[in-house]
Order: structure tokens, then sequence, then C-alpha cells
């Protein structure tokens, strides 16, 4: 999935700071709830991840897999 939004990212011409990279889920989620970056989870999971660490989306990535 990294790839995939690596690509996406670089097709919308973005620039985002990356704080930090994890292989830990709710580690990832720790700093998110936090306010310290955003979290990329699968739609699957999406409202389950927002329930766990009381987070809301922003953006739904299209054609990402």
């Amino acid at each position: 999935m990294r790839r995939e939004i690596d690509r996406w990212i670089d097709q919308h011409r973005l620039h985002p700071l990356v704080v930090g990279e994890f292989d830990d889920f709710a580690l990832m989620g720790v700093f998110a709830q936090a306010g310290i970056g955003a979290l990329a989870v699968p739609a699957v999971i999406a409202q389950e991840a927002g329930l766990e660490f009381d987070l809301s989306p922003v953006a739904s990535l299209d054609g990402i897999r």
C-alpha cells in the first residue's frame, strides 16, 4: 500500500512532511490521535480505526489498493 500512496502523492504534486513511519498500527494510531500526523488505513477498517483512536476521515485516496 505504501508504494501506491507514494505514487498518489507524486501524481497530485503533494509534499507531505513525514514525521515517522511505523510498522505498529497502535503506534501509528497514537501519533494520529495526538495530532502529530495522519493515519492511512484500508477503507474496510477505517471505521474501526476511527473508533479505536477517536479519529475522523479526512480523505479517500481513490485507486489505492
